[in-house]
């Protein structure tokens, strides 16, 4: 729950990255099947009128992704956020951290929502296209023809589609607890720091352009950003990062408050 002043911090971790997990089920399920159903109706669109119809059987889908995304981004900052707030209560007292504070989250959950949720539809269904285009150059080049290169896709999109909502609903999962977190804690107006703790096992990234391995440890003030292998990022899963750093992210952040 990015608690405040933790006294096992890599514990803290560990338990933060499960309850991500766990929320982050729902979420891959929904995304399974709206993956799953836009390849499928994308090979029908292929089959009747040609590779020219996918772009738009694919862009019929943006609304469903996007609500998908939108559910969980609220659910998961909102959660981690008030947690952060009730954490705050503990060690500051509770009239520093006042009711209207969680109203003030949603708000800025909501703006966190407006600024990013395009980005990522547009980014998930081009995906998709990508995909299927390749499924189709493959198929070409086995001499298939569109009947038989149709299937392929509706195949295809079960195994595509279960492996892409996974690695999604986790990254994206993580993005939103983590800015939960980071809202609420700047909300509280205390005068926190802020620790950066990583994995720190044998699948913890430590290569030249994403290295978490370094970052572990690092300390900054509320407002600073981390600096991981030269990129800035105000949270483990910034969605302003680059994919090196933010895609399938274990990372966490801890509040150091005197």
């Amino acid at each position: 729950m990015a608690a405040i002043n933790p006294a096992d911090k890599q514990r803290q971790r560990a338990l933060d990255e499960a309850l991500q997990t766990r929320m982050s089920a729902r979420f891959e399920r929904r995304l399974r099947a709206e993956i799953g159903r836009t390849m499928r109706e994308a090979a029908a669109a292929y089959e009747k009128r040609g590779e020219l119809a996918i772009p738009l059987a694919i862009s019929e889908h943006a609304a469903g992704i996007r609500a998908a995304l939108e559910a969980d981004y609220r659910l998961v900052a909102n959660h981690f956020g008030k947690r952060l707030l009730t954490e705050a209560k503990t060690h500051a007292g509770p009239q520093v951290v006042k009711a209207s504070l969680t109203e003030m989250l949603g708000l800025a959950v909501n703006e966190f929502i407006n600024q990013w949720i395009a980005t990522k539809v547009v980014q998930i269904n081009r995906t998709t296209e990508t995909q299927i285009r390749g499924i189709i150059r493959a198929g070409l080049d086995d001499g298939l023809g569109v009947d038989k290169i149709g299937k392929r896709i509706r195949e295809l999109s079960t195994p595509f589609s279960a492996l892409r909502a996974h690695v999604i609903a986790r990254t994206e999962t993580h993005t939103a607890a983590n800015f939960g977190a980071q809202q609420a804690a700047e909300l509280t107006g205390l005068d926190m720091k802020r620790e950066w703790v990583s994995s720190m096992d044998d699948r913890t990234r430590d290569e030249a352009g994403a290295n978490h391995v370094r970052a572990d440890g690092q300390v900054v003030g509320m407002n600073e950003p981390f600096t991981v292998s030269g990129e800035k990022l105000m949270f483990p899963g910034d969605p302003a990062g680059s994919a090196a750093n933010t895609i399938m992210c274990r990372c966490q952040v801890v509040f150091l408050y005197d």
